[in-house]
């Protein structure tokens, strides 16, 4: 009963462009059949540090996109392992924005309109009870859903 079950399968075929056709070519005046692997095109993607640090740039480090004094894009890039380890770069994304958003309506004390700030203030940073990832994260839907 297997034996018919094989027989019945369709035939595997490896995936499109695993392999390239045979060719003909000349090398030192022999002739040879070359058979090439190629690599598999993949989808080039951004880094999560490239997509999370021009974000930090253009929202949090605004208007030039240099970080504050004392600050440095290594020591943001540090902040930002630490915050995936436990976050998707989609949440950080949100506290992101959500961070800017508390900060330009005034509402934690310590950020004031205007101000460059880092993901330091994301991470394992308090306003009172509430952590500010979980502030910064519902700022961003609480601003979301009015618009």
């Amino acid at each position: 009963m297997t034996d018919h079950l094989q027989r019945e399968s369709p035939p595997q075929t490896p995936p499109l462009g695993a392999i390239a056709p045979c060719r003909e070519s000349t090398t030192n005046g022999k002739s040879q059949q070359q058979v090439t692997q190629r690599q598999p095109q993949t989808a080039r993607s951004a880094s999560p540090f490239r997509v999370l640090m021009g974000l930090i740039r253009n929202v949090l480090w605004a208007p030039d996109g240099e970080p504050p004094a004392g600050w440095s894009a290594a020591r943001e890039v540090s902040v930002l392992k630490r915050l995936l380890a436990h976050r998707t770069v989609s949440q950080i994304e949100s506290a992101i924005l959500g961070l800017a958003q508390l900060r330009h309506t005034g509402e934690i004390a310590w950020l004031k309109p205007g101000q460059k700030i880092t993901t330091r203030a994301l991470y394992n940073t308090r306003s009172g009870a509430w952590q500010m990832f979980e502030l910064a994260t519902a700022a961003y839907w609480r601003h979301d859903t009015a618009l």
